[in-house]
This record gives structure tokens, C-alpha cells and sequence, in this order.
């Protein structure tokens, strides 16, 4: 081998390093992608939508009602995707019906609206029932959109900050995409 030969490698494999050490710190700590493997969140997402974990911003500013996130379910540490209801220091309540209640910090009573939320009959579902919970410091009440075909915090209670991954974020036009290339 020349030693034209020998720093073309070198350089090459530089440059192969330094894409690798990128790649692996975005994946990590900045945005990965995913795909939906379940209901529990519909119709917001679907079974096998794309989506994307962004992480960085949980680093500036805490998760907030409303807000989508990917997150360790406490007990089997399974990923999930679930949608913030109840924050730290709040009582989260949730009567037969499916009418969420929040009772803030300062002891003020807000009935929950939830638009992203079809109508349903929340009587006929067996897993209709009562729900009251304390929300711990740190910790946070999440519910799946789609609530009688949802694994979340009324059946393993709060979630801790550090089980939270990050903000989802879905595309649309991807998941168009996605469909027509998986149906061709």
C-alpha cells in the first residue's frame, strides 16, 4: 500500500467515526423515530403511525397537560405513549362517565376539556369505573386518548419525571407516506 492510499483510509474512516458518533448522540439525546404498536392512543395516533421522540426540551422545560410523551411504563418498563393529564402536586379525578377533574396547587377545581377525544360509552366498557389520585412531586398522571383500551396511571398510579423520554411528535404527510408505501 502507498501512503496515498494508507491516508485516504485513515481519512475515511475518520469521517466514518465522526458520522457515527453523530448519529449515535441525535438517536440518544436529541430525536429518535418510532412506530405506534397499539389503540390506546386513538385517534390522535394509530397503529403503526410514525412518530418521533423529541428529547431535548425536557431539559428547559417540564412536561405540560395536553403534551404527548414516550415513557417507561414503572412497572414493567415497557415504552408507552401517553398523553399528560394530572401535574406534580394536582388531584386528578375521573368519574364513570370519563370526565376528567383536576384540583390544582392552589385548591382550584377545573373539569378538564378534551377535544382530542372521540365520544364513547364510557358505561359499557368494563374498565369504567372511578378515579382519584394525588399527584407526587416529580411525578406525573397520564391517560391514553383512547381511555377503555388504555394500560396508564389509574392502573400503575403516577409517572416519575425520569421515566419520561420525551415530547411525541407526529408528522402527518410521513405517515401518509408510510401507509402507501406498506399498502403497495
Amino acid at each position: 500500500m502507498t501512503s496515498d492510499s494508507i491516508y485516504y483510509i485513515t481519512k475515511t474512516l475518520r469521517y466514518a467515526l465522526m458520522v457515527v458518533v453523530v448519529l449515535f448522540f441525535v438517536r440518544f439525546f436529541l430525536v429518535e423515530m418510532s412506530v405506534v404498536e397499539n389503540r390506546s392512543m386513538e385517534p390522535t395516533l394509530v397503529d403503526n403511525d410514525i412518530f418521533f421522540v423529541e428529547k431535548i426540551s425536557l431539559l428547559f422545560y417540564p412536561p405540560q397537560r395536553g403534551e404527548i410523551m414516550q415513557l417507561d411504563e414503572p412497572k414493567t418498563h415497557e415504552f408507552l405513549i401517553k398523553r399528560v393529564i394530572g401535574l406534580p402536586g394536582e388531584e386528578v379525578k375521573m368519574d364513570k362517565k370519563g370526565q376528567v377533574t383536576i384540583v390544582d396547587r392552589a385548591g382550584k377545581v377545573h373539569e378538564l376539556v378534551e377535544p382530542y377525544i372521540t365520544p364513547y360509552n364510557f358505561f359499557n366498557s368494563s374498565r369504567a369505573e372511578e378515579t382519584t389520585a394525588k399527584v407526587p412531586p416529580n411525578e406525573y398522571f397520564v391517560l391514553g386518548d383512547n381511555r377503555p383500551n388504555s394500560t396508564d396511571s389509574r392502573y400503575f398510579g403516577p409517572v416519575h419525571r425520569t421515566l419520561i423520554h420525551g415530547r411525541v411528535v407526529r408528522i402527518g404527510w410521513l405517515n401518509a407516506l408510510w401507509q402507501l408505501l406498506a399498502s403497495g
